[in-house]
């Protein structure tokens, strides 16, 4: 699933790519605000000025017929590179009438015609230079750009999200902060692609990569790693965190979507990484298994598991969703958390993992609902369990709901049996 391979044309749009005016978007690739940038503008103008003036003392204090000429580019080009085309010009201009005065001074009484000449062929001399400058610096930044975006939507590659998701996942491991990483597939894409053609299918690529760059931090990572798949790196965010980031960003898709008259949704598989594993390979395959297993719920649903690596891994079963949810098929008693003591309802505990259970019962129970769940089976035991969302199912309702606390090894053999030997060996 988590193919490298990009489909569809591959133009780039205006939003992907720096300007290639010189001074454009491509000499601001920090984004940084106007005014930061004005103020840095002004202050490489007025360092240039200065070097200007002193470079033109020294050429006045020097003999004639030494050539300054190469000193004068100097600071022409900094300012070029530093600043864009227009403190370079600024610069340039200010070269020039500085050359043309020290010539002057050492040379005085010329022909004006000759003076004027000179002044002229200076200055020229000096705005090519300096617009030579700004062009290479932007051409420079627009191709490290664009090794390191998605041509077609903007969103960064494969190279730039592996590199990202390896720092992160150090910092993480270091700092003892989670990791989120989210897999984002967009259902029905093949159908809008065969209905409406490629265009409407790369302008849906791109506006749900707009929305979701717009609402997200600075410090989130969108990557696009396949024709419609994307990967969404989420650094310091807890499971809680995630789970309402995610359906936020699921819901503006949604109704973004539904507004242009696209058929389409977006599947979500996410894990939290309390300890991220070294190999960024292990957490793509268990996001990629999450995202399976929300298509094949009914697509548009985010399926969301805290996942342990490395020391934390081995204790005792837990934190194994994305591999270890296992058919149950076990009868027990459900009841509310805080209600009627005499309210209790029959419910099939259809599977089960350490962190999960899915529940089958007659009544569709609200999101959010505190639940207890008793084994009706010898050897009880009894899970607390919170209702995530509710779907129809065989003329009842399929809960699927999280364990708090999770299960430990011992509790999770009761309720699995002989299938608990394979996950708790």
């Amino acid at each position: 699933m988590a193919s490298a391979v990009q489909t569809g044309p591959q133009r780039i749009p205006r939003a992907a790519v720096p300007s290639e005016r010189p001074g454009g978007a491509a000499s601001n690739p920090r984004g940084r605000t106007p005014f930061l940038d004005d103020l840095r503008g002004s202050l490489l103008t007025a360092a240039g000025f200065f070097l200007v003036a002193l470079i033109a003392l020294l050429d006045l204090r020097t003999e004639s017929h030494l050539s300054f000429c190469l000193f004068y580019l100097i600071p022409v080009v900094a300012c070029a590179w530093w600043g864009g085309f227009s403190p370079g010009v600024l610069v340039a201009l200010a070269g020039a009438v500085a050359w043309q005065a020290v010539d002057y001074l050492e040379n005085p009484g010329g022909p004006p015609v000759l003076a004027a000449w000179n002044g002229v062929l200076r200055f020229g001399s000096l705005v090519l230079v300096s617009s030579l400058v700004s062009r290479l610096q932007v051409g420079m930044v627009r191709e490290r750009l664009l090794a390191r975006t998605d041509a077609l939507t903007g969103a960064a590659n494969g190279r730039t999200f592996y590199e990202t998701a390896s720092v992160e996942a150090e910092r993480a491991r270091r700092s003892g902060r989670p990791l989120t990483l989210a897999y984002l597939d967009l259902d029905n894409f093949k159908q809008l692609n065969d209905r409406l053609g490629h265009a409407a299918g790369d302008a849906a690529l791109q506006a749900m990569v707009a929305l979701i760059q717009q609402h997200v931090r600075p410090s989130d990572l969108l990557a696009r790693l396949g024709g419609d798949e994307f990967a969404l790196l989420l650094p310091e965010t807890d499971a809680e965190g995630a789970v309402a980031s995610l359906e936020r960003l699921q819901g503006l898709v949604a109704r973004e979507m539904a507004q242009k008259g696209w058929p389409l949704a977006v599947s979500i598989g996410a894990a939290t990484f309390p300890t991220p594993p070294k190999d960024v390979d292990h957490m793509i395959q268990r996001v990629d298994a999450l995202m399976y297993a929300a298509k094949q719920k009914g697509k548009g649903r985010i399926e969301h598991a805290v996942a342990e690596f490395g020391e934390a891994a081995a204790r005792p079963c837990r934190e194994r969703r994305a591999t270890a949810r296992v058919l149950c098929n076990r009868p027990a008693r459900i009841r509310r958390e805080g209600g009627e003591a005499g309210r209790a309802e029959f419910a099939t505990v259809r599977d089960i993992a350490a962190v999960a259970v899915g529940l089958h019962l007659g009544e569709q129970l609200p999101k959010g609902t505190l639940v207890i769940v008793e084994s009706l089976t010898p050897g009880p035991r009894t899970l607390l369990a919170r209702v995530t969302h509710a779907t129809p199912e065989d003329g009842g309702w399929r809960h699927e709901c999280e364990l708090s606390p999770q299960l430990s090894a011992e509790e999770l053999r009761c309720w699995l049996g002989e299938f608990a030997e394979v996950l708790c060996p």
